[in-house]
């Protein structure tokens, strides 16, 4: 939280990787993300942290567990034994959607896009889930929804990393 122009953002794309650091490094679980390689800041921010972006960027084409799975799918990653299904219905029960997997997202309200794209940010069992709002007001566009929801949906995720 911060007023416009604080460097909300800024932190966010230092921690993803997404910029580098003028002057000091950014290190994120043990790795010195300045000195990455590109592909290697790529795979970082692929599979050690979530990014629930403003818009949700989520694929029109492709419903909820595509969606969801679509960090998998990206990494070329085989479900050895249905591990990561497994991991995809789970994150979406999290979010309350489960009914709704096979809709696309111009078949759900905004509230339900955004569980979406949490969902997606949550699968890979990230660090740091990241996000960054436009307003100061941490809430769900659901308006029947408690604005303190998204964070205790962070919370509930389980950080098991025992099968990465």
């Amino acid at each position: 939280m911060g007023p416009s122009g604080s460097g909300k953002s800024t932190l966010l794309q230092l921690l993803g990787g997404l910029d580098r650091p003028t002057a000091g490094e950014v290190i994120l679980e043990g790795a010195t993300i300045s000195r990455l390689s590109d592909d290697a800041a790529t795979t970082l921010r692929r599979d050690r942290t979530g990014f629930v972006f403003q818009s949700f960027n989520l694929i029109p084409l492709l419903d909820v567990t595509e969606n969801v799975a679509l960090p998998f799918t990206i990494a070329g990653r085989p479900d050895a034994g249905g591990e990561l299904q497994e991991r995809i219905r789970d994150v979406i029960a999290l979010v309350d959607l489960t009914g709704k997997e096979h809709h696309r997202p111009d078949q759900l309200s905004a509230g339900e896009q955004q569980r979406v794209a949490i969902a997606r940010a949550l699968v890979t069992r990230p660090g740091p889930a990241l996000r960054r709002r436009a307003d100061r007001q941490p809430r769900l566009h659901d308006r029947d929804r408690d604005p303190r929801r998204a964070l205790a949906v962070v919370r509930r995720a389980p950080p098991d990393r025992s099968s990465s």
